[in-house]
């Protein structure tokens, strides 16, 4: 595999903090001086799938719960969509083990049973059908984006 020649020296882990603190810096930065989700907003058409059948897809609202996440705002952004947030809490575990395994630890931080991964998407796709039918769980559209 193309993975398994990779170097995990303490070199590279140090690098791999410092490429997340920078991305997360220029992500901050552009979010605070310009109007990237507005502008993004304004150019993402409607959701195809809301506007024939009225009920929400399982993206309606990622834009505005990213949104949300930077500004932290935890709560708001998943009543809009929960999945940026699942999606980024798997992606940082891995993201922490390549670099704990760079600094010599091979600690598995995610489980690496099949069953989990299947029980959370069933959940994930239980919420996705409820939110259609119970109104505490409807994405929030409001006007404050477009500010």
């Amino acid at each position: 595999m193309a993975g398994d020649d990779m170097k995990y020296s303490k070199k590279n882990g140090i690098l791999l903090i410092i490429a997340l603190f920078v991305a997360v810096a220029a992500a901050l930065l552009v979010h605070h001086y310009t109007n990237a989700f507005t502008v993004a907003m304004s150019i993402i058409p409607p959701c195809s799938f809301n506007e024939i059948t009225r009920l929400f897809c399982p993206g309606c609202g990622i834009t505005r719960s990213i949104r949300s996440l930077i500004e932290g705002d935890i709560l708001l952004s998943l009543r809009y969509n929960p999945l940026p947030i699942v999606f980024g809490i798997l992606l940082f575990a891995l993201y922490l083990e390549l670099v704990l395994k760079c600094f010599g630890k091979d600690k598995k931080l995610l489980p690496r049973k099949l069953w989990v991964y299947i029980i959370l998407i069933f959940v994930l796709l239980a919420y996705m059908v409820a939110r259609n039918f119970f109104v505490n769980l409807t994405p929030i559209y409001t006007d404050v984006f477009l500010n």
